[in-house]
């Protein structure tokens, strides 16, 4: 696992199979963290061909929500800080962190064009 999560960048990996008997589909999958290797979700569905889209559809939401694509403040800050060296970039993409719990939408993306600007 860390070795293939090396190789393509990412900490998630989702595994999984798909098999199907007549009009019948059965998807598994998994989510693992291949940092510590645990397995942070897995199901499996059992359903009709009829409709495959909607199958589709209801892994990707579940995968999100183990996900929790809003990820916490920590681990954006993490994700941010390993990826630059501009100190300035990294400060404003802390402050916009903190103003986008505010509301203040105007300041949010000022912050982050901020930070995309070169040094």
């Amino acid at each position: 696992m860390k070795q293939v999560s090396a190789e393509l960048g990412v900490r998630y990996l989702l595994e999984g199979s798909v098999r199907s008997a007549g009009k019948r589909v059965r998807v598994t999958a998994q989510l693992i963290d291949a940092e510590s290797g645990l397995q942070l979700w897995a199901n499996r569905y059992d359903r009709d061909l009829t409709d495959v889209f909607a199958v589709q559809d209801e892994i990707t939401t579940n995968v999100v929500k183990a996900l929790q694509v809003e990820l916490v403040e920590g681990e954006q800050v993490r994700v941010w800080h390993r990826s630059t060296s501009n100190v300035e970039a990294w400060a404003c993409l802390t402050q916009a962190l903190i103003i986008k719990n505010k509301n203040d939408l105007a300041r949010y993306l000022d912050l982050l064009r901020q930070a995309g600007q070169p040094a």
